[in-house]
């Protein structure tokens, strides 16, 4: 079993958002149906995908969880 170290641990929080966040990620509307929201989530290998209006501002997520 893989154990962190508290050096590595205090490493990866010294980080910032904008180093490690998807500067470009996948989106949806608010009225896209669940099944491309699941398949976007399965193309992009991550567990939320941000909904966006018609201006491209954020307005919400919708999670794995909130699917499944």
């Amino acid at each position: 079993m893989w154990v962190w170290s508290k050096t590595c641990i205090d490493h990866c929080m010294s980080k910032l958002a904008r180093e490690i966040m998807t500067p470009a990620p996948q989106c949806c509307s608010p009225e896209t149906p669940l099944n491309e929201v699941a398949n976007l989530m399965v193309e992009a290998d991550c567990g939320e995908i941000p909904v966006v209006d018609a201006s491209n501002r954020l307005v919400g997520v919708i999670t794995d969880r909130d699917i499944v």
